[in-house]
């Protein structure tokens, strides 16, 4: 009986979010690609600092009228970074750099109606950088690789045009979790790319798939 009056409930529950959840001129699942645009705020030398341009694809299923939880991947390749270590008198011939990332979060629309209108995002975040520097000697290149967890927060707003897209740019922080061994030195000059993760602007569009 009790099992009985639980899945009651829980069936209730679902045809109330469905009712209450019309999706996006009734689409209940969007894609779209983004980029997210970023520099190191700590620097080796100022005025050196390069851009920063991540392609990022982001899946969001329309879960719910005023929120919906939302995954990103994002990557980056052979990102050069040689200028800045020369600036800074590093001995090294050249400078590369690789990243992978997977955003998990939920963002909340508040007064808005899923999925357009101001929102804020709350998640978790895994970087993974591969970082490849060759010194002037000509040898081996020396490679590191840092994988680290990150709190993940934004805010941001997404706009429809001719109710077709969706128009998304946010402001994002990402935090790594305490005791997370991030180095900034001078013996690990690769991980200054992994600054560049922690504050970032980014913009794309959105389209409904089903």
């Amino acid at each position: 009986m009790k099992n009985t009056i639980f899945i009651v409930c829980f069936l209730m529950t679902l045809t109330s979010v469905s009712a209450a959840n019309s999706g996006y001129f009734g689409k209940h699942f969007m894609i779209g690609y983004e980029l997210r645009a970023s520099h190191s705020f700590i620097n080796f030398n100022p005025g050196t600092t390069l851009p920063y341009l991540e392609n990022r694809i982001t899946i969001l299923p329309i879960l719910a009228s005023k929120g919906t939880l939302i995954m990103q991947y994002g990557f980056m390749s052979n990102f050069n970074f040689t200028q800045e270590l020369k600036a800074a008198n590093f001995t090294f011939s050249s400078a590369s750099s690789t990243s992978h990332n997977f955003v998990l979060a939920y963002r909340n629309f508040g007064r808005n109606i899923c999925p357009v209108g101001k929102y804020s995002q709350v998640g978790i975040k895994f970087i993974l950088e591969n970082n490849s520097v060759t010194n002037v000697s000509g040898n081996p290149p020396l490679l590191s690789s840092t994988f680290f967890p990150c709190l993940n927060f934004a805010y941001g707003r997404t706009y429809s045009i001719k109710n077709k897209l969706l128009f998304d740019w946010a402001v994002e922080i990402n935090i790594p979790f305490p005791n997370t061994n991030l180095t900034y030195a001078e013996n690990a000059p690769g991980n200054a790319n992994i600054f560049r993760q922690l504050f970032s602007l980014r913009f794309g569009l959105l389209g409904p798939l089903f």
